[in-house]
């Protein structure tokens, strides 16, 4: 094997529409650098060396068939329901275990947080799905959303209606987040690794509620 051949990008390069920003960080499989397009949108841009073998950015966009089986994996109390019944993991899967993390951070805690068996942290979970009777599945989903803005509601609708190979509405959840925001008059501060981020105290808490009757509307 030859010497990797990296990609180095500064601060101010193009690269199609998006300008480089600065450099987040590098490991053994590249490096990620955030950037910005024309109309102010931010993202993550991430590279590998030019001879890299295998290609992984390449594996990145395709889509594999899902393994009849697939064991656990990930942190039980942010998992996806797919984990706990070891189903193969799917972009859907992702963003359930970010909605969870989001969750928490807006309540201060989630319905199992202190659960420390990973197997009822899965039952509990599984009483939202959709086989289940419109009772539990009403109780579950209170537990997990109830004082939540109804944003939340449907952004769990959403994320819950998903299969494996349905790729998620992005552009809609970011809008969804967009207007909570502006809804609740609370301000977009930067990022800590951002110019101006890394303080500012937190904004005042806004209304909550309508969470639930969003998800079951």
């Amino acid at each position: 094997m030859g010497e990797e051949q990296l990609v180095t990008l500064q601060p101010g390069q193009r690269c199609n529409k998006w300008t480089i920003t600065r450099k987040l960080g590098a490991g053994a499989f590249g490096a990620v650098y955030l950037c910005k397009d024309d109309t102010g949108l931010t993202a993550a841009l991430k590279t590998e060396p030019l001879n890299a073998n295998p290609p992984l950015l390449a594996m990145e966009g395709s889509l594999r068939r899902p393994r009849q089986a697939s064991n656990f994996r990930g942190s039980p109390r942010y998992a996806a329901i797919s984990a706990h019944i070891n189903r193969e993991y799917s972009r859907k899967d992702d963003l359930e275990s970010w909605f969870y993390m989001l969750v928490e951070v807006y309540r201060g805690s989630l319905p199992w947080g202190n659960i420390g068996d990973m197997n009822m942290i899965g039952e509990y979970k599984k009483r939202r799905m959709p086989s289940m009777d419109i009772e539990t599945r009403k109780q579950a989903v209170r537990s997990l959303i109830d004082g939540c803005p109804p944003e939340f509601g449907q952004l769990l609708k959403h994320i819950d209606s998903l299969k494996f190979y349905t790729r998620p509405d992005y552009k809609w959840i970011m809008k969804m987040l967009k207007d909570y925001l502006t809804n609740n008059r609370i301000p977009e501060r930067p990022y800590d690794w951002e110019q101006g981020g890394g303080g500012g105290g937190r904004a005042p808490p806004p209304p909550t509620g309508g969470a639930v009757d969003s998800f079951f509307r």
